[in-house]
């Protein structure tokens, strides 16, 4: 899947990044990326979800309008280790209080 490939890159990840974020092994996301092995079903959606983008864009059955760019705060989130995501979620918690 060439746009896996092209979605990971426009967030700066690794391979083992994404993998590791989707709960996946480092082998199996490289297959889905070079079109070695297709995802399941739910992991398709969890992978669209991931990237915010639909099922047919990442199967190439669509084409948005613009480049997909994650806002600025969903990128760095999603760079936060799990414990840090927390202390994030807390935080913006306190504010809505």
């Amino acid at each position: 899947m060439q746009r896996l490939r092209e979605l990971r890159q426009n967030l700066g990840k690794k391979q083992k990044d994404i993998a590791s974020e989707l709960n996946l092994s480092v082998q199996v996301y490289c297959n889905y990326e070079n079109g070695l092995r297709e995802p399941s079903f739910d992991t398709l959606i969890r992978i669209a979800d991931y990237f915010n983008v639909t099922v047919d864009y990442l199967l190439g059955r669509t084409d948005p309008p613009q480049p997909i760019v994650q806002p600025r705060f969903l990128t760095l989130y999603n760079s936060l280790s799990p414990i840090q995501q927390e202390k994030v979620i807390a935080f913006m918690e306190g504010l809505l209080a």
